[in-house]
C-alpha cells in the first residue's frame, strides 16, 4: 500500500497543474492506469479512505484540465491512424486503458459529466483498426487488465 501512496500523492500533485498541456495529462493518465491495475488485483485497496479522499481531491483538479486530457485523446487517435510499428499496439492499448480508467474511477463524481466522449472517436478507430492489428502475445497483457478493455485481446475482440 505504501507504493500505492507514493503514486497517489505523485498523483494528486499533478492532477492541479494539467491544464490544457497533454504532456502532464500523459504522465498522469498512465499512472493512474498503474493505480488502477494494482486496484484490479487488489479490489480490497478500493475500500481505503485514503483511496477515497484522493479520488475526491483529484476529481475536483481534474476538472480544470479537461484541455490536457482531450488533448490525450487526440494524440491517442492520431497515434492510431500512423502506419504502426511493433510496439506501437500496447502503447495505444496503454493509452486506451488509462482514458477507461480514468472515466471508471472517476464515476460519480462531478467529473464524470465532462468526460463523455474522451474515448468515442477512438473506439470507433480502434474497431476499425482491431480486425487487423493487435497481435500481442499474452504475457504483453498487464495481469489484472480487465476484459472490458477489449483492445488488448485485438484481432480476437473485433
Amino acid at each position: 500500500m505504501e507504493d500505492l501512496r507514493e503514486l497517489m500523492a505523485e498523483l494528486s500533485d499533478l492532477a492541479g497543474r494539467i491544464g490544457g498541456h497533454e504532456g502532464l495529462a500523459t504522465v498522469f493518465l498512465l499512472s493512474l492506469a498503474r493505480l488502477a491495475l494494482a486496484l484490479e488485483r487488489e479490489p480490497a485497496l478500493r475500500e481505503d479512505a485514503d483511496l477515497r479522499d484522493f479520488f475526491a481531491a483529484t476529481g475536483r483538479d481534474l476538472r480544470g484540465a479537461i484541455g490536457g486530457l482531450d488533448l490525450f485523446a487526440y494524440e491517442t487517435r492520431s497515434r492510431l491512424d500512423e502506419l504502426l510499428d511493433p510496439g506501437a499496439w500496447a502503447a495505444i492499448s496503454w493509452r486506451r486503458s488509462a482514458l477507461k480508467f480514468l472515466q471508471d474511477l472517476y464515476a460519480g463524481t462531478p467529473l464524470e459529466a465532462e468526460l463523455p466522449g474522451l474515448a468515442e472517436q477512438l473506439d470507433e478507430r480502434l474497431h476499425e483498426r482491431c480486425a487487423v492489428e493487435g497481435f500481442l502475445k499474452p504475457e504483453e497483457i498487464p495481469e489484472g487488465m480487465p476484459k472490458s478493455h477489449w483492445w488488448w485481446w485485438c484481432p480476437q475482440s473485433a
